[in-house]
């Protein structure tokens, strides 16, 4: 993995890089391929038994992108957070919710 461009070595960049690159019903696939170039590691995260999981990819030792996916694999929300907040139990706060029928986004609080 190349070091990352200047432009996402922030959270608003990384952020506004993602607006731009995901849609509505997004497979965990297409995020692969996203993400191949800029991550250095990822891990899955199991939501208990419904099937859905997170992936969280580490973009930097700063900061990591974390995609939520449903049942079907199809993207739920995502948001990018710096390293440290990933042990806490509020993760899901700040993810951006994606809607398969409209690109629009809503941040979690």
């Amino acid at each position: 993995m190349n070091p990352l461009p200047t432009e996402l070595n922030t959270i608003q960049g990384m952020s506004e890089f993602l607006a731009t690159r995901i849609g509505g019903a997004a497979h965990c696939d297409e995020i692969a391929a996203l993400m191949a170039p800029l991550a250095t590691d990822s891990r899955w995260v199991y939501l208990g038994g419904s099937g859905a999981r997170q992936r969280i990819y580490r973009v930097s030792p700063e900061m990591c992108v974390v995609f939520q996916f449903g049942h079907d694999d199809v993207l739920v929300a995502y948001g990018v957070f710096p390293s440290s907040e990933l042990e806490a139990p509020s993760i899901g706060r700040g993810l951006i919710l994606v809607s398969p029928t409209s690109p629009g986004s809503e941040t979690t609080s």
